[in-house]
């Protein structure tokens, strides 16, 4: 019944603007997991929009559900890859799972995209001894 519901909303409500700005009222209110599928239902309506997979990714990330966070972050990039916000995000989202080669590299990624805290992040990882940023990864 759960997976049906972004389909069933995004049939009784076929504007995406109004779904995104629904979906966005409930993330600002912190009420991530009603969000969800309102980022999912306007997705349905329009696949090609990153926004929208990469705030449902974000709400995943705030409800620790890193997989699913991944998995937007991934389409988000799919569709921008000129955004360092995505793949610093997703660089995060790595760092949560132990994806350690992987967050550093999506860290690199946003740093060369002019994202300020990927750099930050970037310089602390480099400063540490070698295989310490695996133990204890900046937060």
């Amino acid at each position: 019944k759960r997976e049906r519901l972004p389909q069933v909303i995004a049939e009784r409500h076929p504007d995406v603007e109004a779904l995104f700005r629904q979906a966005e009222k409930a993330f600002a209110a912190q009420r991530y997991q009603g969000a969800i599928p309102l980022y999912a239902a306007a997705i349905l309506l329009a696949p090609d929009r990153a926004a929208l997979h990469y705030n449902r990714g974000n709400a995943h990330y705030i409800l620790s559900r890193y997989q699913a966070a991944l998995v937007d972050y991934d389409q988000a990039i799919s569709l921008n890859r000129s955004d360092g916000d995505l793949f610093f995000n997703r660089a995060m989202a790595h760092q949560k799972l132990g994806h350690t080669d992987a967050f550093r590299e999506d860290l690199r990624k946003a740093a060369a995209l002019g994202h300020r805290r990927a750099k930050e992040k970037l310089q602390q990882e480099e400063q540490l001894p070698s295989g310490a940023g695996d133990r204890h990864p900046a937060p």
